[in-house]
């Protein structure tokens, strides 16, 4: 069970190179076409003014390095404390749904409706999994 809980982390993680990737095409389009010269965004203040286009998948990337933490620890505490089970599996794999979902979303039509919904989802997996995650550590201590 420990190592099929790494799927879903490697997928988080390459979903955020995946995007990394989205990023750097929309903001190389919107340098060309633009004509902005690279030292004029030197700051990021700059470079969400003059690189709008850019601006949802920018953000997005940032993104993934806020409610993917919580998840990398949650499913890291349950593998170290060898508490992994079927159920973390599913929830794990959800949450990244979730995530790709989100990015997705995000990185395209940026509809902010339909983005929330992924985002609050993820989160209350996140919830389910620090539930589980507890229960199964109580139990533990018990036996």
């Amino acid at each position: 069970m420990q190592d099929l809980l790494l799927i879903p982390i490697l997928a988080n993680i390459l979903l955020t190179f995946v995007v990394q990737q989205v990023m750097y095409q929309k903001r190389k389009k919107s340098v060309i076409a633009n004509k902005v010269k690279v030292r004029d965004i030197a700051n990021n203040d700059d470079l969400e003014r003059l690189l709008p286009d850019a601006r949802p998948a920018s953000n997005n990337f940032k993104n993934q390095f806020e409610l993917p933490v919580i998840f990398y620890a949650l499913v890291a505490f349950s593998m170290i404390l060898n508490l992994a089970t079927w159920t973390d599996l599913v929830l794990a794999s959800l949450f990244v749904v979730t995530r790709m979902a989100h990015a997705y979303i995000h990185c395209t039509s940026n509809r902010v409706k339909f983005r929330f919904l992924f985002y609050v989802c993820g989160t209350f997996i996140l919830y389910a999994m620090l539930a589980h995650l507890a229960y199964r550590w109580a139990l533990n201590l018990i036996y």
